[in-house]
């Protein structure tokens, strides 16, 4: 018996469906699996209840590995419970003797990884999703999570080649009990954070129309890892840029391909300001995360800014389909001007490694190769009572 009495702990035996997949993303092997304490918390985020509806269930899996028991933290999600608390799941972590069980002590294996803000709404997905990942990489990004609302199929095909790489994971937003998108955004920052707990050593929560830029002499991730160890939170300003129109539905051709990537279409934008402004944190130094900052933070960790000479979000910031102010960089400032509008193009060895990169990408995925059906063998199709691949490329059911 792991626990004592009078614990909040409840030893189990388990086999639950998602401890191979945590694991595997982990580094081990599901065998090394004994014995799970489940932790209920019955706690969100400490925010007013009256806009949430979902509560967290957080448990530890111990298992064992050598000569030596070790845990893992994962989370379960149980919609719609509307009995809240405002204390977070760690005192109930922090109620288990870590001497009895072990912990869990090792380098992750990425350095850097993006949650990316639930994907839905009527625009096209696809270039910003190739130019997002792409900005990422080349910024020191080793993995992206992305989470989808509703997509299209011509937009999933470029998820599903990321996936295919092993460069992104993504999470399709189903559950029993519907919610409006907006709604899911708060529970995927939770979800992400603790998914990118163990697998990277720091995480960034951005939008699809967000990437974040570090400089010509110093790279994002060579940001982050010049850090002291206690910091576990840089906040980044934001460069707002004016997008000014909607993305192309389909790809045509590597011409307008290039016309239409965002980095090279729109550098208008005004100067950079903290409103809205982004963090990127170490999981493991972060008891609660929002949108924008860290909530609660382990003892002794520290949060810093860094300003725009350092790194900035670019923010390609849409004049059309917003709940407030369309046109926003015309409106009127309390007094009486309007913004001072500045082109900002990226660095240009920046910019032509990531026109390349998207270029490759995009040609892979939706630059297809048309099959030469008349110089399919007959009796391939013949033989099995087919149709003739000229006329159908499969048996019309």
């Amino acid at each position: 018996m792991l626990c004592h009495k009078n614990r909040r702990i409840i030893p189990i035996f388990t086999t639950h469906p998602n401890i191979d997949v945590y694991l595997r993303r982990s580094g081990f092997k599901s065998q090394a699996v004994r014995e799970a304490l489940f932790i209920p918390s019955q706690c969100a985020m400490p925010l007013k209840p009256s806009h949430y509806s979902f509560v967290y269930f957080y448990f530890v899996l111990v298992y064992y590995v050598g000569t030596g028991w070790q845990s893992l933290l994962f989370t379960s999600l149980e919609p719609d419970i509307h009995k809240f608390c405002y204390r977070f799941f760690v005192e109930y972590l922090f109620s288990v003797d870590m001497d009895e069980i072990g912990t869990f002590e090792r380098n992750p294996p990425h350095d850097l990884t993006v949650c990316v803000a639930p994907l839905y709404g009527n625009e096209s997905k696809w270039l910003q999703i190739v130019e997002f990942v792409e900005h990422m990489k080349l910024e020191g990004a080793a993995f992206v999570y992305f989470y989808v609302g509703v997509i299209s199929d011509y937009d999933r095909k470029i998820l599903t080649d990321y996936v295919r790489t092993g460069d992104v994971e993504v999470i399709d937003l189903h559950d029993k009990y519907e919610r409006p998108y907006y709604a899911w955004h708060l529970i995927t920052i939770q979800d992400c954070h603790l998914r990118a707990k163990y697998h990277s050593k720091w995480v960034s929560f951005l939008d699809i129309d967000e990437r974040i830029s570090g400089t010509k002499n110093q790279s994002l991730i060579e940001l982050l890892n010049g850090q002291d160890s206690n910091v576990g939170e840089i906040q980044i300003p934001v460069l707002n840029i004016v997008k000014y129109d909607d993305m192309p539905e389909e790809f045509d051709n590597v011409v307008k391909l290039k016309e239409d990537m965002m980095f090279r279409k729109w550098t208008d934008s005004i100067d950079p300001t903290w409103n809205a402004s982004k963090a990127i944190v170490k999981p493991e130094k972060v008891g609660i995360m929002f949108i924008h900052f860290a909530i609660a933070k382990l003892p002794g960790v520290r949060t810093i800014q860094v300003d725009e000479s350092q790194a900035v979000v670019r923010h390609f910031r849409s004049t059309q389909h917003r709940a407030h102010f369309n046109d926003w960089q015309l409106v009127t400032q309390a007094d009486g001007s309007l913004l001072k509008i500045t082109k900002r193009p990226l660095e240009s060895e920046f910019a032509e490694k990531l026109t390349n990169a998207i270029i490759k990408r995009v040609l892979n995925v939706y630059d297809r190769v048309p099959v030469k059906c008349d110089r399919i063998a007959r009796y391939l199709w013949e033989s099995r009572n087919f149709p003739n691949p000229c006329e159908s490329m499969s048996p019309v059911f």
